[in-house]
């Protein structure tokens, strides 16, 4: 179960400190203005370092890629538009938003984060009350029971089919920055979000999100040494 392998993760990576920076390799905005979908990141290559998580189009945009502490999600369709999700590191991608985080810790939250848009109006406040510098992207890690989760993958010619799930326990991988629109996260936005759930059935590029009620969110920010 993913949860699990994630607390195990919080909890073992502790023995092993160090710090990383986000980096991201190729540009979102040279798909949209330059119809340019050449591979820029190889996670055969990115895997060599430990705790990798990242996230971004799968190559030839035919799917999208989550990686989790360097577990390779890959989310594509059929010809039918049914999800398959699988493990594959060998994946190729235009543009990839990432990092190396060996410990994360817990933030305190002091607002209610019911929806999508409770997290990207508060995003910001939160990662100051929790002494991070915002003028620097930053990764973040959610824990949550949805109600409903909107969500795409992008298929062949870069058409991004609408999908939902309801009623599932997901983990979510978040990328924030209020420079890079355009590069790793859409103009005009400052998250960049996708998503695995517990059973691995269903991951994709978040749109939107409501929290099942009477559950609560656990956030995850990368800790720094």
């Amino acid at each position: 179960m993913l949860r699990i392998f994630l607390f195990s993760f919080l909890l073992s990576a502790c023995t092993t400190p160090q710090m990383s920076n986000v980096e991201w390799a190729g540009e979102a905005q040279k798909i949209t203005t330059m119809q340019d979908i050449a591979d820029n990141a190889f996670l055969s290559e990115l895997t060599n370092g430990k705790h990798l998580f990242a996230l971004g189009p799968a190559g030839q945009l035919e799917g999208e890629i989550t990686v989790i502490d360097g577990k390779c999600f890959f989310a594509q369709l059929d010809a039918q538009n049914n999800v398959g999700v699988r493990e594959d590191c060998s994946l190729k991608a235009p543009y990839l938003v990432y990092g190396y985080f060996p410990t994360w810790r817990a933030a305190r939250i002091n607002r209610e984060l019911k929806k999508m848009r409770d997290l990207t109006r508060n995003i910001t406040e939160i990662l100051i009350e929790n002494g991070i510098i915002t003028e620097e992207p930053s990764a973040l890690l959610l824990e949550a029971t949805v109600g409903s989760l909107n969500y795409h993958i992008v298929k062949k010619g870069g058409q991004e089919i609408p999908l939902e799930i309801k009623d599932k326990k997901i983990t979510i991988l978040g990328f924030y920055s209020k420079n890079h629109g355009g590069i790793f996260i859409k103009k005009g936005q400052n998250l960049h979000l996708h998503f695995i759930s517990e059973d691995q059935t269903a991951s994709g590029h978040i749109n939107d999100f409501v929290i099942k009620p009477g559950t609560k969110v656990k956030v995850y920010f990368p800790r720094k040494y």
